[in-house]
């Protein structure tokens, strides 16, 4: 797989955002997992909330998800429940953790979490936040076509759901194939001013040769975004199989 990312702390001091690519072979197949979060609660504490989500996603990552895929034989929708599960299991992990983080210390401190999980020609994305993830395709005639495959939790222009600052931690799930294609996942802050005709022409599957070419494309649209006036921080990954 092919991966790209942009990283920019935008017109503020300090990228509150953190993201996360890991990748593993097995005799079964190739597993990947690629995440972005939004820390929120001001610049200390919206960064110490999306780190403490990729910590934990790390470690996840390195002692379930690893021997769950080793060890597991299941195929098809036992495996989906299964993996389902742990997602959600380490989604309540956190959640709780930045929650009883924030009655101890009084601080006000959550994150937006959009985790995708792919495994040969499948991917789950697991979400909650107004950070988003796209599915590209190309076809024949129309060039790169766009899915947004998470919905924002916005409500009168306000964050209504992320972990950290209730009980309510379930993500949103989805899923699908992902023999070709990319999938892009980011924050608020790159998405916001570029409209998605801008990323179908940036991000144009077939020229997207290889990790280079995306990381152009990206810092490309990261400077465009924020020539249109953007003040937040703005991160992105991007995978190409």
């Amino acid at each position: 797989m092919k991966i790209g990312y942009v990283y920019d702390a935008g017109g503020r001091s300090l990228n509150e955002d953190a993201l996360l690519y890991r990748e593993s072979l097995f005799k079964a197949g190739t597993l990947a997992l690629a995440a972005v979060c939004d820390g929120m609660g001001g610049m200390d504490e919206g960064e110490a909330a999306s780190s403490l989500c990729i910590s934990e996603l790390e470690d996840f990552y390195d002692h379930v998800l690893i021997p769950f895929i080793t060890d597991c034989g299941q195929k098809g929708r036992h495996f989906r429940r299964a993996l389902d599960i742990k997602m959600i299991a380490v989604f309540k992990k956190i959640n709780d953790l930045l929650f009883e983080r924030m009655r101890r210390e009084k601080v006000f401190s959550g994150s937006t979490m959009t985790v995708c999980l792919m495994f040969n020609d499948r991917y789950r994305i697991y979400h909650i936040g107004d950070s988003r993830a796209y599915r590209l395709m190309d076809i024949p005639g129309l060039k790169t076509v766009f899915f947004l495959r998470t919905k924002d939790d916005i409500r009168d222009k306000k964050l209504s759901r992320c972990v950290g600052l209730n009980r309510d931690h379930k993500p949103q799930i989805r899923g699908g194939y992902f023999k070709k294609g990319g999938m892009l996942i980011c924050s608020d802050g790159f998405y916001k001013r570029c409209d998605e005709r801008n990323l179908k022409s940036a991000l144009y599957l077939t020229s997207l040769t290889d990790n280079t070419a995306i990381n152009k494309r990206l810092s490309a649209l990261c400077e465009d975004v924020k020539k249109r006036g953007e003040k937040d921080n703005i991160t992105a990954i991007m995978i190409v199989k």
